[in-house]
Parts: C-alpha cells; sequence; structure tokens
C-alpha cells in the first residue's frame, strides 16, 4: 500500500482511481497480486474470514526481520544438506555461519508479538555454540543485551555460569609442544599449513597437531583410523575447514601442493593467524605459548 492518498507507484491518487490493496509475490511473479485472490486462498485453506486481516495486513519492520531470518536459516540448512564437496564452498554459501549466527539473534531479541522475551531462550544454546567457537569478542553481547532479556529466569544464571566459563577458559595456559624432542620430529607440517585435503577435497588450515591419534577409541573405531595405510600412529592435525567447521585430520590426508586459497579458508584464517606468507605459502601462527616451534 502506499501511503494515504497516494499509489503503489508513489504518484497521487486521482479521482476514480482504483484503491484496492495490492500485494507483490516476487518468488513466483512479477504480477501484482489482489487481496480477493489472497483471500480465497486463505479460505481454501480453511482460514475463517475474521483471521484474514490479521495475515494481509501491513507487516511490521520486526515482522519482517523475523521473516528474513527464518528463511536464512530454511536456507542454510537445506543448503549444508545438498552440500558438494567438490564444489568450492564459497559459491554455495559465503559466511554462512555468519547469516546464521545474525538471524538466530534477530529471532532472539525481536520476539513475536504474543510470545514472552523468554519464549527466545530456545536459540541460545545456537548462539552460546557460535560465539565460543567463533565470535568470542561478542561475549560482551550476551552481558549486555541477552542476560537483561531472562531476569528472573532459570537461563540467566545459566548465562552468567557460561559466561564465567568462557573466560576462564582464556585465562587458562595451554600445554606447550615443542619440536625439540625427539618424538614430535615425526610431525611433518607446521600450525598454519594450507591443504587440500586428499580425499574429500576441501581445502583447510592446520591449528594444531599431535604426535599420533589423541581421539578416543569410539571415535577411531568410527572413522576408520586404524583402516588408513598408517593407521592411528602416524600425527594427526587440528583443522579449520573453508566451510568454517572443525576437523581433526591424518598426515597422510595432508595435500600441500594448494596452488590457490579460497576465499573463504582466507576470510576465516585471518581471525586466527597473523597474515599469510606468500614465500612459504603458508598463514603465520600467532599461537607461540602453545607452538613454540611452529
Amino acid at each position: 500500500m502506499g501511503p494515504e492518498g497516494f499509489g503503489v507507484d508513489g504518484q497521487p491518487l486521482q479521482e476514480g482511481s482504483d484503491t484496492r490493496r495490492v500485494y507483490m509475490d516476487p518468488f513466483r511473479s512479477d504480477n501484482l497480486v489482489f487481496e480477493s485472490d489472497l483471500a480465497s486462498q486463505l479460505k481454501a485453506m480453511g482460514v475463517a474470514s475474521i483471521e484474514h486481516e490479521g495475515h494481509l495486513g501491513i507487516a511490521s519492520t520486526a515482522d519482517m526481520i523475523r521473516r528474513a531470518a527464518r528463511n536464512i536459516i530454511r536456507s542454510i540448512q537445506s543448503t549444508r544438506h545438498a552440500h558438494d564437496l567438490s564444489i568450492p564452498a564459497e559459491s554455495l554459501y559465503p559466511d554462512s555461519d555468519g547469516a546464521l549466527y545474525s538471524a538466530l539473534w534477530a529471532l532472539l531479541v525481536l520476539p513475536e508479538d504474543h510470545t514472552p522475551r523468554s519464549a527466545g531462550a530456545r536459540y541460545l544454546p545456537y548462539i552460546l555454540d557460535h560465539i565460543e567457537k567463533q565470535f568470542l569478542f561478542d561475549v560482551r553481547l550476551i552481558e549486555k543485551f541477552t542476560i537483561p532479556l531472562f531476569m528472573d529466569s532459570p537461563h540467566q544464571e545459566q548465562l552468567r555460569n557460561t559466561i564465567r566459563v568462557m573466560r576462564a577458559g582464556d585465562l587458562m595456559p595451554k600445554p606447550v609442544k615443542s619440536r625439540r624432542n625427539e618424538t614430535s620430529q615425526s610431525v611433518r607440517y607446521k600450525v598454519g599449513q594450507a591443504f587440500r585435503h586428499r580425499r574429500y577435497n576441501y581445502q583447510g588450515v592446520i591449528s594444531g597437531w599431535d604426535v599420533e591419534c589423541a581421539a578416543g577409541e569410539n571415535w577411531m573405531s568410527q572413522m576408520g583410523v586404524d583402516r588408513l595405510s598408517r593407521g592411528r600412529h602416524q600425527s594427526f592435525y587440528h583443522v579449520l575447514v573453508e566451510d568454517k567447521s572443525v576437523r581433526y585430520v591424518a598426515e597422510e590426508n595432508i595435500d600441500d601442493g594448494l596452488v590457490h586459497v579460497g576465499v573463504n579458508l582466507m576470510s576465516l584464517a585471518g581471525q586466527h593467524f597473523k597474515r599469510w606468507d606468500k614465500t612459504s605459502k603458508a598463514f603465520v601462527s600467532n599461537i607461540r605459548d602453545e607452538y613454540p616451534d611452529d
């Protein structure tokens, strides 16, 4: 609808102008859709006439944001299920985690008008997971904006405890892994090495290593580690993948002949490393306290 006295084209209405309310359906047609057509569809769906205005009335800004947020979440979920690892991740969903994270925040701070603010609690585990893995600086947003939403609610104390754990984790010293002892001499690749996975073809960057597989027996059995040509007694690497997942990769699956680092991996690595070194074709580590020789 246009403003009072104006049409959807922004021009003043003339005497005798068609003043019917019209809608746009950009996903299926570039033609105008009239209210009578939508009312017929609602009636066919069993919606009572008295409820039509609630479906066809003017949407608020908050309504539009919530709708966009839900569409983003559905799109990302469906795209990830259909993801072909042979196609570069950035061509399918550029910064999908950032989009998902933003959508979850929108649904948390803009609940439906008829629901209590505490209803957004179902989004908290996903938001906190994103903060812990990728957006640590946003802990302050939880303290400033989210905790007040849950006054006199059990969720408030849970949030405070979660934040305390996050902050305590930042202060805990990491175990030092030096290459100066004999056992670590067998570790071929260093922190910051960009690579392509030999089997699954994704790009990643090494963020840590173990002299041999340090995962539990159940994980090794599930992943078939002992069926690898070098088994469990080869170096394993903690890696950040271009789709922002974190994985544990055997050395025999690391292909360091990567010619071009994709946009997604370059952006992701920028959050964890100092810079990209063109000469060594590796990212410069900034975790010397944990891996002093890398």
